[in-house]
């Protein structure tokens, strides 16, 4: 029996765009202006599908609330005018009958987040169109058809989107779609599954993108008299009672059944079809975003479908969702991801064992291998030259005990990857202190080396004597003390410092460096005699090596 659109009970009929439905809490005498009922305004919700899309306005929308709903006043609906159904959620609004008898030419029908489920047509079990029909989020279970179409039978147009199929069944064909001559069909995202009766019967033109046809019963996936393309989708296990695909041209001698870059669940395919275009599919690899990794380190490991069986990029995806599985002999990896845009990616993490971890990825029983290298040692590293003052440049050469890059910086500040790269020797011509660091090519760190360099060219003074210069007087058995503008070292000449009397005989003495200062002890000196120091400029020299200028040389007179 078919429900008219245009059919309510015997009230004050208002107009509205939109319209509630309630099947628990409303009441078809009330108004179905809101979605709840208002004490103060008597409005409230409708009771059944079938009032309120009789009293909604051409174009408007119908808001059904969580629920069962069965029976002729929620279905059997010969829709008359344009309008919008919403359910209130796609898992709990249930529509338990056959819901659309017709849906006529030129009108326009979009469905939106409801179930329809165990209806049951001639044909069409759940859904008969023939105008301009949008199914977006809307899920079809167990449904059937004596004829073609066990959820629906198509003669319009009809565009479906996000949806599901699942265990619906058709005595012909059609399990899930019956898509009749003239009609057109657009589908995508949307899963086929445990359909009987092929879940796909085509005499107008369809075309199906990103969708997924699994487990199939008699019938296969598609039986096409028609024009049929199905692309960028999953098409497994369907072969046990029929081929998955079958192009008949009894029909239609120009039918023609294209499915290209699709996913056959291998990499190397046996077809199941007949006289259907499949010169291309797509394939699987296992990629990883680097060959090696530090301890602790990670790697992107992506299962890519997106090149077909002759290595080309594809333009399209296969559909998102579905699951990968992951697993590696070293470290720990996702051991689940599912697809996006043709890519499922998993991330390894080393541990702090190294070795080669063997990763491998299964989609569908087909086995994807990839290698990482993890590698838990860190490196070393280490100048030329050590830490010290030096009075000439230095050149500075930095190495490393494996592959990698070496930072540095000559301010003392901590080297990062943000630091100078070193590339080549290095050249120290005043004080620095240079800190490296080395990270090899996995990304282990070594520690951060500081070296020291001081540059000193500055030569040694001589700045105070004691006696000084020309002095007399002076008590015979007195030192000589020499101090210097800097700390001193002995150097070649060290020896060769002399005290000679006028008649240039060399007196006896001993010597000793304390810091800055030189102390020369002699023997005996006799009186009233004039003695010169000398102290050749290659006596003495400072931390850095720099030897004095020029010779030194003072001289003074003892006493009696």
């Amino acid at each position: 029996m078919a429900v008219f659109s245009g059919a309510v009970s015997a009230v004050t009929v208002s107009s509205s765009p939109v319209v509630y439905v309630n099947g628990d809490g409303g009441n078809d005498n009330w108004d179905g202006l809101s979605a709840n009922y208002n004490v103060t305004t008597k409005s409230g919700p409708k009771a059944t599908i079938s009032n309120a899309t009789g009293i909604v306005d051409n174009g408007g929308t119908v808001r059904i609330a969580n629920g069962v709903y069965t029976g002729d006043s929620n279905g059997n609906l010969y829709i008359s005018k344009n309008m919008t159904i919403i359910g209130q959620s796609r898992a709990d609004t249930i529509i338990n009958t056959h819901f659309i008898d017709n849906l006529q030419a030129g009108l326009s029908l979009k469905i939106f987040n409801i179930t329809i489920k165990n209806a049951e047509s001639s044909a069409g079990g759940a859904i008969v169109n023939s105008g301009d029909l949008t199914l977006e989020k809307v899920s079809f279970i167990r449904n059937s058809a004596a004829t073609n179409g066990g959820a629906i039978i198509n003669y319009g147009n009809l565009s479906v989107n996000n949806c599901l199929f699942s265990n619906n069944l058709c005595n012909s064909n059609g399990g899930a779609i019956a898509n009749m001559a003239n009609a057109n069909l657009t589908v995508n995202n949307t899963i086929f599954e445990y359909n009987n009766g092929s879940a796909i019967l085509n005499y107008g033109t369809a075309n199906f993108y990103r969708c997924n046809f699994s487990k199939m019963g008699n019938g296969g996936a598609a039986y096409n008299y028609g024009m049929m393309g199905v692309h960028f989708s999953s098409i497994i296990d369907n072969e046990y009672y029929a081929p998955t695909f079958t192009n008949d041209k009894t029909y239609l001698p120009k039918a023609t059944l294209d499915a290209s870059y699709n996913w056959w669940g291998s990499n190397d395919p046996s077809f199941s079809t007949v006289d259907t275009i499949f010169d291309n599919w797509i394939t699987a690899t296992l990629n990883s975003s680097t060959s090696i990794i530090p301890k602790n380190g990670h790697a992107l490991i992506k299962f890519d479908m997106m090149h077909d069986c002759n290595g080309n990029a594809v333009t399209g995806y296969i559909p998102d969702g579905i699951a990968v599985t992951f697993r590696t002999t070293l470290g720990n990896i996702t051991s689940t991801a599912y697809t996006i845009n043709g890519t499922a990616t998993a991330t390894l993490t080393a541990g702090t064992v190294g070795g080669l971890a063997s990763i491998v990825g299964n989609l569908d029983k087909e086995y994807r291998g990839t290698t990482v290298t993890i590698d838990v040692t860190a490196p070393t590293a280490a100048s030329n030259i050590k830490s010290g003052t030096y009075n000439v440049n230095k050149v500075i050469t930095l190495s490393k005990n494996k592959a990698g890059t070496i930072y540095y910086t000559l301010t003392g500040a901590t080297p990062t990857t943000s630091s100078t790269k070193y590339v080549g020797p290095i050249t120290i011509s005043s004080s620095k202190v240079l800190k490296f660091i080395a990270i090899d090519i996995a990304g282990n760190k070594s520690p951060v080396y500081t070296y020291n360099y001081t540059i000193d060219k500055t030569a040694p003074k001589i700045s105070l004597t004691t006696p000084t210069n020309l002095k007399t007087g002076i008590k015979r058995t007195s030192n000589i003390v020499i101090k210097f503008s800097e700390n001193i070292n002995y150097s070649t000449y060290y020896s060769k410092i002399t005290i000679k009397n006028s008649s240039g005989k060399s007196l006896s003495l001993s010597k000793s460096i304390n810091g800055n200062t030189l102390t020369i002890k002699t023997s005996s000196k006799s009186a009233n005699t004039w003695y010169i120091v000398t102290i050749p400029k290659s006596a003495v020299k400072d931390k850095a090596g720099n030897n004095l200028t020029a010779n030194y040389s003072f001289k003074f007179r003892t006493g009696s």
